[in-house]
């Protein structure tokens, strides 16, 4: 597939100048489809007549009528696309819609009207083609199937204005993201790449919901070419499903990030691959009585600034490993837990982590159940007395 993404970019290229046309979407074509023919559903004017030419390579797009529109494979790489003032519906179960901009320019891809476009290989795909390209990317709240952001050769900057949802993947392959602090929903974030390519996530709120076979929430688990910034920003896992679900770190350096309990009924376990540093580690029971399990490979060691892993009697969280992996705390703190079962993890430094009194440990080094309290002090009185 990237492949043919690739060839056909190339083809954009040189196919495209910078004498893009002007494209509005007024309906009254022979189906709803964007790609109708005999007659179309496309104007060369604001407002204008129908039946004129759909959109080009390079073409900028506006969707301003009230008349609804079905995505279908076969949409032309667009420069930019715009839907301010739309009050139709834009539907479909598959095709991408493309926004590439070109040149040394800023353009928009502005979301509107209504949005029920789905489907698991549906995916707004935004590839701005220079490296001084910019595409400003407001959703005005509106859900999207899938986001691709940069491919190889493109090395423009994506720059969300607002929130984010989608409720399938985000895949990140090149160039610059920038979510300037906004929040975001998906499935999973994916940028299991070797292209140049730098995220930077301010403070935003991650919230990854982890449904599906895979059960990958974050796949940075290759960071050749990767500029990540993240230490401000929240990660929160979460899913309604059991099984084992993943957080692929890559050895990379994040803000807080939380592993929630599952809601499934079944006992569930997030698996945490590579050495990484945390700011806040969060694992949260489940609202079920099952446990939630937070597992780390062997040999690998984890650094935190604090760790919050407290259970309850009847929702027990469990951090462990396969032979044994390194726990870290950076910031010399207390890390009191309870209903906490350790299993083959050495604890550094010493006295810092604590499973606490309902908790356990097996093959938990440095490890201790509560911090040993402080030794009574003694209070004496001497009474001089004179002659």
């Amino acid at each position: 597939m990237t492949k043919k993404i690739v060839l056909t970019l190339m083809l954009f290229l040189v196919a495209t100048n910078c004498y893009a046309a002007d494209k509005y979407w007024v309906g009254g074509g022979s189906t709803a489809n964007w790609t109708a023919t005999g007659n179309t559903n496309w104007s060369n004017t604001d407002g204008g007549a129908n039946n004129a030419t759909a959109p080009a390579n390079g073409d900028n797009v506006f969707m301003k009528s009230s008349a609804n529109c079905v995505v279908t494979p076969g949409i032309a790489l667009l420069r930019s696309f715009n839907m301010t003032g739309y009050t139709g519906t834009l539907s479909g179960t598959t095709g991408y819609i493309s926004v590439l901009g070109q040149g040394a320019t800023t353009v928009s891809c502005t979301l509107g009207g209504t949005i029920t476009w789905s489907g698991a290989a549906s995916y707004l795909r935004i590839y701005p083609t220079g490296s001084t390209a910019i595409v400003n990317f407001t959703t005005n709240g509106k859900t999207i199937p899938g986001l691709f952001v940069g491919v190889t050769g493109t090395a423009g900057t994506v720059s969300l204005q607002d929130a984010l949802t989608v409720t399938g993947n985000i895949l990140f392959s090149s160039g610059v993201f920038n979510t300037n602090g906004n929040d975001i929903t998906a499935n999973g974030f994916v940028s299991n790449y070797t292209n140049t390519r730098s995220l930077t996530l301010g403070d935003s709120v991650i919230t990854l919901t982890g449904t599906g076979v895979s059960g990958t929430v974050w796949d940075f688990g290759t960071t050749t070419g990767l500029t990540l910034s993240a230490n401000a920003s929240t990660i929160n896992c979460t899913s309604t499903e059991g099984g084992t679900k993943n957080f692929l770190g890559g050895g990379a350096t994040y803000g807080d990030v939380s592993f929630a309990g599952f809601s499934s009924g079944i006992a569930g376990t997030w698996s945490v691959t590579g050495s990484n540093t945390f700011a806040d580690l969060t694992i949260s029971p489940a609202s079920v009585s099952y446990s939630n399990a937070l597992y780390f490979p062997a040999s690998t060691t984890q650094t935190v600034n604090t760790l919050s892993a407290t259970g309850t009697s009847t929702s027990r969280i469990t951090l462990l490993s396969s032979t044994g992996f390194t726990l870290v705390d950076a910031d010399g703190g207390t890390n009191e837990n309870d209903y906490l079962d350790v299993i083959d993890c050495t604890a550094s430094p010493a006295d810092t982590f604590y499973y606490g009194e309902n908790g356990s440990g097996t093959r938990a080094t440095a490890w201790a159940d509560v911090p040993e309290a402080p030794p009574a002090s003694s209070a004496f009185q001497i009474i001089v007395m004179g002659d």
